[in-house]
């Protein structure tokens, strides 16, 4: 692997991305939040098991995320599409991963 696959984490790191794929969406074209968080174990594994040469920030980012995905247990099960937006925009959990996902696409991103 010669570069970490970021696109992974990208709708993960971004609300704006959240409204407009899983809360504003069609039925044809929507995310589903499993989907997100799968995609992030998939990044967090990648990257433990043969990352690219990255720094000690960058995997202590990538360790914070592991452990907040592995601490959030099926807090999942409290949403359905009508109850969607709560999650996005209020569930403290949800947004912690968020948070951390953002962290990890920011260590990730090279400085212009």
């Amino acid at each position: 692997m010669s570069e970490p696959p970021l696109q992974l984490l990208k709708d993960l790191a971004s609300e704006e991305a959240q409204v407009r794929w899983i809360v504003d969406a069609t039925p044809d074209e929507y995310l589903l939040p499993e989907e997100l968080l799968s995609d992030a174990v998939r990044f967090c594994e990648l990257m433990k098991a043969a990352p690219p040469p990255i720094t000690s920030r960058q995997m202590e980012a990538v360790r914070a995320l592991a452990a907040t995905l592995d601490g959030a247990g099926d807090f999942l099960d409290r949403y359905d599409r009508s109850s969607i937006s709560e999650l996005v925009e209020r569930d403290p959990t949800w947004g912690a991963i968020r948070t951390r996902a953002a962290e990890v696409v920011k260590v990730f991103t090279p400085k212009p």
